[in-house]
């Protein structure tokens, strides 16, 4: 499991960086040049409304964006992580058990019990196959 989701962890640093790059970046803001300077306050709105939806960090996106994108990479991980379980030989995956848990496998798990509705999605998909494989190699009755 250990490399299962060492993959899975692959996956999402693979999709950030991709996303993270289809942003555009902002115009520059532009102020009267008559009377005092706008206040930090209202810079930062001055600069929320030129910012494109696209642009903006996850937790300012509207609401009804955020489950999709979740979903979507949720979907993607466990995708990776079924496939990479059942690619494994029964020795492979009794070695891979027997192994002690790398910090970014930790990491993962951490994520996954802080999120109930991620853990629900991830387990839904990935539990499966993972048993089926299990099942196959004499690891579970």
């Amino acid at each position: 499991m250990k490399h299962a989701l060492f993959i899975a962890l692959g996956a999402f640093a693979m999709t950030a960086p991709a996303a993270i790059a289809q942003v555009p970046p902002l115009p520059p803001l532009t102020f009267p040049t008559n009377g005092p300077p706008p206040s930090l306050e209202q810079q930062w709105q001055a600069l929320q409304q030129q910012r494109p939806a696209q642009a903006r960090p996850p937790d300012q996106r509207p609401p009804e964006s955020q489950p999709q994108e979740r979903h979507t990479l949720s979907d993607a991980v466990a995708k990776k992580v079924a496939e990479h379980v059942q690619s494994l030989s029964c020795d492979q995956l009794a070695t891979m058990k027997s192994e002690p848990k790398s910090e970014m496998t930790q990491e993962l798990a951490k994520m996954l019990r802080s999120d109930p509705q991620v853990r629900a999605e991830f387990i839904g998909k990935v539990a499966t196959p993972v048993a089926y494989k299990l099942f196959e190699c004499g690891m579970i009755p």
